[in-house]
Order: structure tokens, then C-alpha cells, then sequence
């Protein structure tokens, strides 16, 4: 009962903080119509869209009117200083080129905008790669046309920049001149065949298919399979002991309870099994519970005992089946009126079910605890959802 109410209390105190969020959000929203005039943003700002409500007498009324504010124009003056600025910074990033060519599309947080071409056309694309392997000399020069944009101004500047040939190594040198010997059997009109150079330059040239086999990766495959399996049949089998040995624990007390309360009666520990053994098999018989690994234990461990085998082997046999500890200590305390006698085996029954009750008390709180921390996950992310949800127009209006 405690704990619902804490669980109610949370939510109550979940949702005022989320009425306090909405409250706070919309006192804080910022006007964006002052005496009739909306702010622009600077030169480098961004456009934002609008939302604002429209009532024309006897006309419009509450119609809701949307539109992009755009950002502040420049005036010529400060156009074309920015697109003074704008060279330098473009001579600085040509000087000494002597890779691919450093283009940028906006300069100074996007107030100027540039556009690239460069001739002699192919040997320098969009994005600034330069093609080595179609120069024809080890020095060209590549003429650049800049069409910078600022606001409504555009300005239209051209250089000359020199593009040196890289030296090539032997090897690249003879890669280069397959790739043109390629180049020139593909543009031979009609041809249905590709004839593959076998010597250049008085150097032997060799050509063999790449073969590619799938059948390592397959395997390869196949064994991360087998792993992962093992490792899910693993976790799967250590998971299902796991709560075998639960339910095990589970049954301990109302085991110890139903011998504690069968010898007091005066029955002999054989006595006690065949009854709680003949308890079992009628309820199961009957389908009134479900099968469970302890009492399907005492079944054979009492049937033993009915054959005429030993208590003592009897109940080392139910040791070996059961690997819950508390069952061990049973089995020692009956073993000990085998040789002591029955006297005082109840009071030890007695004690043993009250400990085993308060353990079982124990471990269902722990369960309860570990339950309502589960539930707190998702608690603090519907939590979120609807902070989120409120949250969402306040954020809009401060970025508009």
C-alpha cells in the first residue's frame, strides 16, 4: 500500500513539474512584432519563418498568416568590401597549389557566396580535384572564373594559377601509360575485343584474372554463427538454471514446513516423503499445479525408499539432482537424526522453516524493489516525450 502511494506521489509530482516547464515557457516567449515592426537577422544570420495571426475588420478574422523573414540586404558599400576581403582570402588559398585545389563556397559565415569554373575544362572538377593523369605539359595553366554573390551584388573575378605535373615513379609512369593504352583500344570504333598490352617501354607485362573466393568468408561466417549460438545456448541454459535454482529456493520453505508439521504428527521421516510425495502426484495428476524439479525429485527419491534402498543413499542421490544449498542443509539435519535420533528434529524443522520463511520475505521484497526500479525507464522517458512535446513551441518561438 506504502509503496503505490510513492508511485502515486511521483506522478503528481511529475506532472506539476511538467505544468511549471509550460508556465515558465510561456512566460518567457519573446515578442517578435514591436510597435508594429519585426526584427531582420544580420548580414550572416538566417531566415526564419514567421507565424502571425491576421484580423481585418468585417473581413479576415484569426487567419493565420506564415511568411520567411529574411536576412538584413547589404548596401553596395559594404558589398563590395566583403567581396574585397573575399579575394584576398582567395589569393591566399591559391598560393603555392599543388594538389587538389582548396574551393570553398561561402567566406565570412555564408554573407559571400562563390561559384567555381575552370578552364582548360576536365583537368579540375566542382570540388576541386585536380586530374594529374590528363596533362599534357609538366607545367599548365589553369585560368579561374569566381562569381562572387553578396545580397543583390555579384562581382566576377578571374586568375591564373600554374598546375606543375607531379614527377612520377617508374612504376606510376608505366601505370599511366596502360591506363592511355586502354583509353585508345576503348575509342576504336567497331572493335568487340580489348587487346591487353604485354610489353612497354622493352618491359614484360603479365596478365592474370583476379579471382575472388567466397568461400573463406562463408566459412568464416558459419563459425561466427556457431559461436554466437553457443553463447545464446549458454546464456539460454545458465538463465533456465538460474530460475530452476529460484523456484527451487521458492519451494524450501513450505518443503520444511510440511516435514516440520508431519513428524510433530509422529510419522517417521520415510512417512513424511510418502505423504508429501503421494501430495504432489495427486495434484499433478489432477492438474492443479505445475510440475516442479524439487517435489519430481522426492518422487524418486521416495520410490527409492519404498524399493528398500537406504536413507542414507537416498538422500545422497537427492543431493546430486538438487544444487540448491539450503537443501544440503536439510539433508545434513535429517542425516543427523539418523544418527542421533529423533529427538529435538523437530524444533531444528521448526527454526529452519522460520528462517527459510523469512528469506523467501526477503527475497520478495528485493524482487519488488528491482521491479519498481525497472519501471522508473520508462516512467522518465514518457516523462521526457510530454517535456518535449510542451517544450517544442517555447524553442521554436526563441529561435524565431
Amino acid at each position: 500500500m506504502k509503496k503505490k502511494r510513492i508511485d502515486k506521489a511521483k506522478i503528481i509530482v511529475a506532472f506539476l513539474l511538467l505544468l511549471g516547464v509550460s508556465i515558465v515557457a510561456d512566460m518567457t516567449k519573446v515578442e517578435q512584432i514591436k510597435d508594429g515592426r519585426i526584427e531582420r537577422e544580420t548580414l550572416n544570420g538566417e531566415e526564419k519563418r514567421l507565424q502571425l495571426e491576421l484580423d481585418i475588420e468585417e473581413i479576415i478574422e484569426n487567419y493565420e498568416y506564415s511568411f520567411e523573414v529574411l536576412p538584413a540586404n547589404p548596401t553596395k558599400e559594404e558589398a563590395e568590401a566583403y567581396f574585397e576581403k573575399t579575394i584576398a582570402e582567395i589569393d591566399k588559398d591559391f598560393e603555392g597549389i599543388k594538389t587538389d585545389v582548396p574551393l570553398r563556397e561561402v567566406y565570412f559565415d555564408g554573407i559571400v557566396k562563390v561559384k567555381w569554373s575552370f578552364q582548360p575544362f576536365g583537368l579540375v572538377d566542382s570540388e576541386g580535384k585536380v586530374y594529374v593523369e590528363k596533362l599534357q605539359e609538366e607545367e599548365t595553366t589553369i585560368t579561374t572564373q569566381a562569381t562572387l554573390v553578396c545580397g543583390a551584388y555579384e562581382r566576377i573575378y578571374t586568375f591564373p594559377f600554374l598546375l606543375k605535373a607531379p614527377e612520377l615513379t617508374e612504376a606510376e609512369q608505366l601505370l599511366q601509360e596502360i591506363d592511355g593504352w586502354l583509353e585508345t583500344q576503348m575509342e576504336q570504333e567497331g572493335s568487340t575485343q580489348i587487346q591487353l598490352p604485354t610489353e612497354l617501354n622493352g618491359i614484360p607485362l603479365e596478365w592474370s584474372e583476379k579471382k575472388e573466393y567466397i568461400t573463406p568468408q562463408i566459412l568464416l561466417l558459419e563459425v561466427l554463427a556457431l559461436v554466437m549460438l553457443g553463447v545464446v545456448s549458454k546464456r539460454k541454459r545458465i538463465a533456465e538454471e538460474k530460475k530452476q535454482l529460484g523456484e527451487m529456493e521458492k519451494d524450501y520453505p513450505d518443503i520444511v514446513s510440511q516435514l516440520s508439521l508431519l513428524l510433530g504428527a509422529g510419522m517417521t521421516t520415510r512417512q513424511a516423503w510418502n505423504r508429501i510425495a503421494s501430495q504432489y502426484r495427486f495434484k499433478r495428476k489432477n492438474d492443479m499445479i505445475m510440475e516442479r524439479m524439487v517435489y519430481e525429485s522426492i518422487l524418486r527419491m521416495n520410490r527409492r525408499l519404498t524399493e528398500g534402498e537406504s536413507e542414507r543413499v537416498a538422500y545422497q542421490q537427492f543431493t546430486e539432482e538438487i544444487p540448491a544449498s539450503c537443501y544440503h542443509k536439510l539433508i545434513r539435519i535429517l542425516l543427523g537424526n539418523l544418527e542421533k535420533g529423533t529427538q529435538g528434529i523437530c524444533i531444528r524443522l521448526e527454526e529452519e522453516s522460520r528462517l527459510a520463511f523469512e528469506k523467501r520475505i526477503l527475497q520478495a521484497k528485493k524482487q519488488g524493489e528491482e521491479a519498481s526500479t525497472k519501471m522508473m525507464m520508462p516512467l522518465m522517458l514518457m516523462m521526457m516525450i510530454v517535456m518535449g512535446i510542451v517544450m517544442m513551441p517555447a524553442l521554436i518561438g526563441f529561435q524565431l
